[in-house]
């Protein structure tokens, strides 16, 4: 329950990104394979701002660490655990927002269906691992292990796929940094922030509530009876919007409105 209730807390500290990476896979989808020089300013000025504020969350969640266990009534028992594993979250938090960029490549270059299988792949075997550190008595930190073990081997995978075979052109370049690109990113990223703060609080806030006024078995209970509504009212229909997503952005720079028109209806229906 502790554990849900820290992941919920954390997941505010990801509307830290301005969106950069949605911004950012809308810009790459809306530029030509072949303008290599812009498409690698587009890739390294948004690398860089996210390192930046992968840096600040860094620090922002170390400092909120000493208070987590006040926050959420944790007792002394479970306290060093619990803000172990917090610690170790806001660092997988942090890495994989530079991370997150490779992925705004492949998903710009619409290999969309490749990102989500690498993505799930890790998972899966995140999971396993996360299973196997329990079972050995690791506890709440071998979720968080697992958790960051998972968001490291995925960047290295969308990094690797990403350079070597889809965008072989990219060169990492801080000279290719642009304020201008910045305050394009952030003016695009930020109509989406909106929404991605609706996500955050109609996904996470309940569990927080129930951490701060109750107790973390509680959050477990509710979890778990809830799944089904969640599942479907949150979990599957958020994956909707990214799906079609590097396609209307697309159609979107052709001015094919046309089909813009089709597809909305569809999703519509």
């Amino acid at each position: 329950g502790y554990w849900l209730a820290i992941i919920s807390a954390l997941t505010y500290f990801g509307m830290f990104d301005f969106s950069l990476g949605m911004s950012l896979t809308h810009a790459i989808s809306s530029v030509s394979r072949e303008k290599t020089k812009k498409l690698n300013q587009l890739i390294n000025t948004g690398l860089v701002s996210l390192v930046l504020l992968g840096f600040l969350i860094l620090i922002a969640g170390y400092l909120v660490s000493f208070f987590i266990d006040n926050i959420f009534n944790i007792s002394s028992v479970h306290k060093y655990d619990i803000i172990l594993s917090f610690r170790l979250l806001v660092v997988g938090l942090a890495i994989s927002l530079p991370f997150n960029v490779f992925s705004s490549i492949l998903v710009g270059f619409n290999y969309l269906s490749l990102e989500k299988n690498i993505k799930e792949g890790v998972r899966f075997v995140g999971i396993l691992f996360s299973i196997i550190l329990v079972v050995s008595g690791f506890g709440v930190i071998g979720l968080a292990i697992a958790n960051l073990f998972t968001i490291v081997c995925t960047g290295v995978i969308l990094l690797y796929y990403s350079k070597f075979i889809y965008f072989k052109e990219f060169a990492l370049s801080f000279k290719g940094f642009q304020k201008s690109i910045v305050k394009k990113l952030l003016s695009y990223g930020g109509l989406f922030q909106f929404g991605k703060i609706a996500n955050t609080i109609s996904y996470s806030a309940d569990t927080i509530i129930i951490g701060i006024f109750l107790f973390g078995s509680e959050i477990t209970i509710y979890t778990i009876s809830s799944k089904l509504a969640i599942l479907i009212g949150i979990a599957f229909m958020s994956k909707l919007p990214g799906a079609y997503f590097p396609t209307l952005s697309k159609l979107f720079s052709q001015k094919d409105y046309n089909s813009l028109r089709n597809i909305t209806k569809n999703i519509l229906s």
